[in-house]
Parts: C-alpha cells; sequence; structure tokens
C-alpha cells in the first residue's frame, strides 16, 4: 500500500508542474494578446474590419476564457491554449506574410504541446505551420491571395514595436516552460539521488541486520551450551557426587546433607527458569502479556536494583500471539539497551491498549545519546534500535525515539511504539 501511495503521489507531482506551466502561459497571454489586438484595431482604425481581425479577436476571447476556466480541466484547457496559438500564427501568416512573430507563435505552440501531451501529438502540430507557410504561399504566388504587405513595412516604427512586444511575450512563455522544465529534472535528479542513497543505507543496514541475526544465532547457541556446561553440568556433578557418597554410607541423610541437597536442586531449578525465559517465556504464552512483563521487571528489580515503574492498562482480553511476542520483545529490548547503554537510576514503562491500538512507551533518565551517536554505532554493529524499528515496521506499526544528552535540563531517552492489536494479513 505504501508503494501505491508513493508511486501515485509521485505520478500527481510530475503532473503538477504541467498545470503549472499552464496557468502561467494564460495569465501571460490573457494579458499581452488583448493588448496587442487594441494595438492592431488602432493601426487599423481607418479601414473596415476583415476576417483577419475577427479571428484575432476570437482567439483572444478563447484564451482569456480559458484562464477563468479551470474546471474545464487540464486536456481541454492545454488544446485550447496549443490551438489558439497556432490559429493565431496561420492568421498573422495570411492576413500579412511573413510577419515578426508568427514563426515564434508556431515554435511556442509545439513546444508547450511537447510538453503537455508528448512527442507524438508534438510531431502533428509540427506539421501545422510548414503546411501554413506553403499554402498561404502557393495563393499568392498565384494571385489567389493578397496580403497586407503594410503590416511588415519596416519604415513604420509601430511594426517594430508590436514585433518586440509579440516576440518578448512568447519567449517568456517559452522561457517558463523550459524554467519549469528544468526546475523539474533537477527535482527528480535530487529525489533519485536522495532516494539510490536511503536504498543503499536501507540495504547496508538489511545486510548488517542480517549479519548481526546470524551472530545472535551464534551467541545464543554458546550461551546456551555455557550455561548447560558451566552451571548445570556442574550442579549435577556435585549432586551427583553426594548421592554417591550418600549411598555408600548409610543411606540415609543428614539434616546437612539434605539441605545441601535441596539447595543444589533449587539451584538447578533456577538455572532451568532462567534459561527458559531468556529462550521464550512460558508465562507469556500461558498467562498473557501482563504477567509475563510484570515477571521480567521484578526479576530486572532484583538482579540489577534499578527502580522499575510498570504500567499496563486496558488488557480485558488477550491478543494475537504475535503482537503479545513484539510487545514483550520491544519491551526487553528497550530495557536491555537502557540498563547497558544509559546507566538509568529510574524506568517508566507504560504498556496501553487503545482503541484497535497498542502503545508502548519506555521512558528512562539515564545519558541518552544524539543520532550522530546512534548512526555511529549502527554503522559499527550495534543494532538494537534498528532490530526494534523494523521488527515495529513488518507489523504495520510506528516507533519513535526521543533522546537528549547527558548536557540537556532533562536527559534520558523515551521509546514510543504503537501497534495495530491485530498483526497485518499477509499479501
Amino acid at each position: 500500500m505504501s508503494f501505491i501511495a508513493n508511486a501515485s503521489f509521485q505520478t500527481e507531482g510530475m503532473h503538477t508542474w504541467r498545470h503549472q506551466v499552464l496557468d502561467v502561459a494564460l495569465k501571460l497571454t490573457s494579458v499581452v494578446m488583448p493588448l496587442l489586438l487594441v494595438a492592431v484595431v488602432a493601426a487599423r482604425r481607418d479601414e473596415p474590419f476583415d476576417g483577419f481581425i475577427v479571428v484575432y479577436g476570437l482567439v483572444v476571447a478563447l484564451l482569456v476564457a480559458l484562464r477563468f476556466s479551470p474546471q474545464l480541466g487540464f486536456a481541454v484547457r492545454a488544446a485550447g491554449f496549443v490551438a489558439g496559438l497556432q490559429i493565431a500564427a496561420i492568421d498573422a501568416v495570411a492576413s500579412s506574410g511573413l510577419v515578426p512573430g508568427s514563426g515564434m507563435a508556431a515554435l511556442v505552440s509545439v513546444c508547450l504541446t511537447g510538453i503537455f501531451f508528448g512527442r507524438r501529438v508534438m510531431m502533428l502540430v509540427l506539421l501545422i505551420t510548414p503546411l501554413s507557410y506553403i499554402v498561404v504561399g502557393w495563393l499568392v504566388a498565384h494571385n489567389g491571395h493578397q496580403l497586407r504587405l503594410q503590416d511588415a513595412d519596416p519604415t513604420v516604427y509601430v511594426h517594430w514595436v508590436r514585433a518586440s512586444v509579440v516576440i518578448a511575450s512568447l519567449s517568456a512563455l517559452l522561457g517558463v516552460a523550459v524554467d519549469h522544465l528544468v526546475k523539474q529534472v533537477e527535482s527528480g535528479y535530487r529525489a533519485a539521488v536522495e532516494s539510490a542513497a536511503a536504498t543503499r543505507t536501507a540495504y547496508d543496514q538489511l545486510g548488517m541486520l542480517h549479519r548481526r541475526l546470524e551472530l545472535a544465532k551464534e551467541e545464543q547457541r554458546s550461551l546456551l551450551a555455557r550455561e548447560l556446561h558451566d552451571e548445570m553440568g556442574q550442579t549435577l556433578t556435585v549432586l551427583k557426587l553426594h548421592m554417591q557418597l550418600l549411598f555408600r554410607g548409610s543411606g540415609a541423610a543428614t539434616p546437612k546433607q539434605q539441605a545441601e541437597l535441596l539447595e543444589l536442586v533449587d539451584r538447578l531449578i533456577s538455572h532451568v527458569r532462567k534459561i527458559s525465559l531468556d529462550l521464550r517465556p512460558t508465562m507469556l504464552d500461558e498467562l498473557g502479556l501482563e504477567p509475563a512483563l510484570a515477571a521480567f521487571v521484578d526479576s530486572h528489580v532484583r538482579r540489577d536494583g534499578v527502580q522499575m515503574t510498570l504500567e499496563v492498562e486496558g488488557f480485558t482480553e488477550r491478543l494475537s500471539p504475535e503482537i503479545e511476542h513484539a510487545c514483550f520483545r520491544l519491551v526487553q529490548e528497550s530495557v536491555t539497551n537502557t540498563l547497558r547503554h544509559a546507566n538509568a537510576k529510574r524506568l517508566v514503562i507504560q504498556v496501553r491498549r487503545e482503541q484497535g491500538h497498542v502503545r508502548i512507551a519506555v521512558k528512562d533518565d539515564g545519558s541518552g545519546f544524539s543520532a550522530q551517536e546512534a548512526a555511529s554505532k549502527a554503522a559499527r554493529g550495534h543494532l538494537g534500535l534498528v532490530g526494534m524499528r523494523e521488527r515495529v515496521r513488518l507489523l504495520g506499526g510506528e516507533m519513535i525515539v526521543t533522546a537528549s544528552t547527558s548536557e540537556s535540563a532533562h536527559p534520558g531517552t523515551s521509546v514510543n511504539v504503537t501497534l495495530p492489536s491485530t498483526p497485518p494479513r499477509a499479501p
């Protein structure tokens, strides 16, 4: 879903700049073209209106109407704008021949057609201008059409002014289009570079996370083997020696021997429980999230001597095993990171279920960290936060980490996680 939303956003952004070009072009032409119409009418004030003035007036009316009719849609307005420019260019050629500005108007209309509608439509519009020149030229050469040569008389100063205004306005249109195009290309290039860098970083972190996962597996196997060999193995060996001594004697254990045997058995039970809790807390499967978190916090308070407060609300019924396990591991990882790196004296753990979501907040008063420090640790393979973020992302949740260094007025770290109360469905 996020990919589709991102693609639609990029598509919308890709078309927005075309709308901007069209809006600027209509604003410019709706001001310049009426002024040119007034200038032409004033220059011909002593002459009767001809069909070319009427056509030019209709084009001006069309362009003004398109500017103030956004409800027509982009395609209709763009097609009307290009057609108006082409008609104005052909009208100028048919009226006064090779007047300045007619070729420029045709060039601008062709360029804007390529921007608005693509290369194929642009190639079709490109054929209109040379065909109009050929047709008008043939009619003039065979005395089938009369031109107003006085409109192109170079000895009349107003013609130079008119040509400069026409060329300036049309050049401005073309410049706006090219400027927007360049900006879009540069923006797209920057976005592509940033996206490539983000993808490369994510790929590197994913590779490091995979290596960290394999390393964690080996560390867990090594820890389990060491626990079994060093702790349980030695305790079982001592228990065996005590039992051998007991069996070789009278067979009846003294109170002291009984106490020693019971102590050994209690130690074995404690080790088994510790190993089982580290691998997967059975209380989480049997009783649920709240008792498992309470037992986890109690064990750390007794073992580490850190003041920890647990607040659990809204769990009137069990969550899915996947969500419960994720919540427990996120709290476990947050507390472990705090005790290992932050030198905190107090932790507050809040787990609430509300409106189809589970919200987890773990706050401490430790030394905190900076963003540069976190990035540096991630680059060195310390991927605790990266692993937590990935776990949250796979469940469709959100994770926000707020940290301040020891130099600030309120040092500490806050981890806030929001998870859906039901896991997302597989695609």
